[in-house]
């Protein structure tokens, strides 16, 4: 990435049909993107303020802390467009919406036929008696961490006021030159806005634990000094010496332009559902945009509506709803993460917390469920699971009962396996949170033949904003291989589909009938009329379920450790198929009455739902593998409900056959 001269370009390149952009950020560029993903594009002009080709901001703090290089934090690289002008370090300092002009900086003024703002934010500077004097520093743009990496080198004492996510970033990076670090914040907890009081008690720990100080519940009254800073006087009248301060105190959006051009303007750039302003041919996106009252400080609600944006000005009606936003940030190697409604609410009856905590290994989890959906979600430590919570969040999924018990013993709401499988997510999975690409959109690139997470970026933006799913991205590159089937996988499917089939027949079919007369060679009704016969095959048909029932136990206790489990299921579905033949030889699939008809009910419910897992147990290499994990949990489980009240009712079965 370069530093730039200030550069213009001569105005007859169709100036009355130009959409001009303002703001060469990553919701700037991914509007411009998206607009150019239209075959019929307009020219385009974008004006950045910087003296930096256009960069991710996002990364700044990755940079800071040596974990990215400077060429990683480009972005627009593949923006090349006889129709794209870029005008570089070129401030726009007026927009006239009455002759639908903007003009730079250096006095040149350009026609629009749509403008987009995307302004970002500033930093906020904290009204502070001495805030002005030098080495205090803000901690916001690549000239602000250009300042900060010189300052380092000499800083012995740094201070970060503000414990929310860029000021323990700030703080983390400020100690690769051996300085001495404090986190000053003037809540009690860190991240206040995003953890709860445990998570942020943990993270202060760890925190704490890496040799950074931090003092909360503390207001900071004034910077000493006599030019530059040299102590800082705190709410509880001490006097502590520091050489530099990093100011991380939040951020205000650039409203400035849009108010001089008399624009709605409240906390943001007031828009709507289409991302307009108060002029239908202004738009505003990201940090600088207000929608339904909500200013967003984070990127990736800006990536969404700078999609919306260019699909108004292709005429395609797309309505900006608003933006569940995610934080995920990595101290050291800790991982923090929260997400959606974490808080309490006034409809506390409907809204229930889970918790999972292991402090050996420095690990909290909790999720929100709200009428049965997971709508929030806090995590410290790592946790595979991560990506598919996020989709489970912006989908509000059901959670079964059962599957909370085992979240609070293990932490876990899915197996294992599923968890770090990625390519067996289900497809409308988000992966990149910042960019909203999903496991489907990433495997349909994979398949077609992207090996990189350098092309696979280009291609979707995955990985391209904060980096945070480059792991997960590279795990589907690197998991991309054909799906074997599993042993025995062709006799799995003929007698799981036979199975089904002749369950099937056996309910809408007539059943076996009696013999009609005793000329017959073989009264093959004595089988249901002898006492003797009926216990036989009574007895074999429970012998039968209770061997299916030792079978299924080989996958769940650890103990079934003789053979393989593949070898385990070929049996177990073979015991299935032999006891649709066993129903047959004790009840002609007559299904009786009373209890008898409840308990022939079970029956078939039980070998149903097994068959069809059978079968797509035994297809799961030709198939989705999402979509065959979801069946197949599916009809486990009702295998596994169907068999439950089995045993009841066959115990009353034998006691009542005996009793009468």
């Amino acid at each position: 990435m370069n530093l730039l001269k200030k550069t213009t370009v001569p105005l007859s390149v169709a100036d009355n049909e130009a959409v001009i952009v303002i703001g060469t950020g990553p919701v700037g560029i991914k509007f411009v993107q998206t607009l150019l993903e239209n075959e019929n594009t307009p020219v385009i002009k974008i004006f950045g303020n910087e003296p930096w080709e256009p960069y991710n901001r996002v990364k700044l703090s990755s940079f800071f802390a040596g974990q990215v290089e400077m060429d990683e934090l480009a972005i627009g690289k593949n923006l090349e467009d006889k129709n794209l002008v870029l005008h570089n370090n070129c401030e726009v300092i007026s927009i006239d919406p009455v002759s639908r002009t903007v003009t730079d900086e250096l006095g040149n003024t350009h026609r629009y036929s749509k403008l987009i703002i995307a302004t970002g934010s500033s930093p906020h500077i904290p009204n502070i008696k001495g805030v002005n004097l030098d080495n205090i520093f803000t901690f916001r743009n690549m000239s602000d961490i250009e300042s900060l990496m010189s300052r380092r080198t000499r800083s012995r004492k740094t201070v970060v006021i503000g414990g929310g996510v860029l000021g323990i970033e700030a703080a983390k990076a400020m100690t690769r030159q051996n300085t001495e670090v404090t986190i000053i914040d003037h809540s009690l907890s860190l991240m206040s806005n995003q953890l709860d009081e445990t998570a942020s008690e943990m993270l202060r720990d760890y925190i704490l634990s890496l040799g950074i100080k931090v003092y909360l519940g503390q207001i900071i009254k004034e910077f000493k000094g006599d030019t530059k800073v040299e102590k800082i006087l705190l709410s509880d009248g001490r006097e502590i010496e520091y050489d530099t301060v990093i100011l991380s105190t939040g951020i205000k959006p650039n409203i400035d332009l849009a108010r001089k051009a008399h624009l709605s303007v409240g906390k943001g750039i007031r828009v709507n559902d289409a991302m307009q302003t108060s002029n239908q041919d202004i738009y505003a996106i990201g940090e600088c945009a207000e929608h339904r009252g909500k200013v967003y400080g984070v990127v990736k609600p800006g990536l969404e509506q700078a999609k919306v944006a260019a699909y108004s000005l292709h005429g395609k009606k797309e309505n900006y709803t608003g933006s569940l936003s995610a934080t995920q940030i990595k101290v050291i190697d800790k991982q923090v993460f929260s997400m959606g409604d974490t808080y309490e609410i006034s409809s506390v009856g409907l809204r229930k917390e889970y918790v999972y905590r292991d402090d050996t290994k420095g690990i909290y989890r909790k999720i929100v469920i709200k009428t049965h959906g997971i709508v929030g979600a806090i995590a410290i430590g790592e946790w595979d699971e991560l990506g598919r919570i996020q989709e489970s969040i912006l989908k509000k999924r059901f959670v079964p009962p059962w599957v909370l018990l085992k979240f609070k013993k293990t932490g876990n709401l899915w197996p294992e396996e599923d968890s770090k499988n990625i390519n067996e997510w289900p497809a409308a999975t988000v992966i990149c949170n910042c960019t909203g690409v999903t496991r489907g959109q990433l495997s349909s690139e994979i398949s077609n033949g992207i090996t990189t997470l350098a092309d696979i970026g280009t291609s979707t933006g995955a990985s391209t904003v904060c980096g945070g799913c480059k792991p997960l991205v590279a795990q589907m590159l690197s998991g991309n291989v054909q799906v074997d089937p599993v042993k025995g996988s062709r006799n799995i499917f003929v007698m799981g589909f036979l199975t089904t089939l002749i369950t099937l027949l056996a309910i809408f079919l007539p059943s076996i009938p009696f013999a009609n007369t005793a000329e017959v060679v073989w009264q093959w009704d004595t089988i249901w009329r002898d006492s003797t016969y009926k216990q036989i095959s009574g007895y074999s048909l429970l012998a039968l379920s209770v061997v299916a029932l030792l079978l299924s136990l080989r996958k769940r206790v650890k103990k079934f450790s003789f053979s393989s489990f593949p070898v385990w299921r070929i049996i177990h579905v073979a015991v299935g198929f032999a006891t649709v033949f066993g129903l047959a030889i004790h009840s002609g699939y007559r299904l009786g009455e009373g209890i008898n008809y409840y308990l022939a009910l079970s029956f078939i419910a039980v070998l149903i739902a097994g068959a069809a897992s059978s079968i797509v147990v035994a297809v799961e290499h030709k198939i989705d593998l999402s979509l065959s994990r979801k069946l197949k949990n599916k009809f486990v489980w009702l295998h596994i409900l169907a068999f439950w009240p089995l045993p009841a009712l066959l115990a009353v079965h034998i006691f009542k056959s005996y009793y009468f």
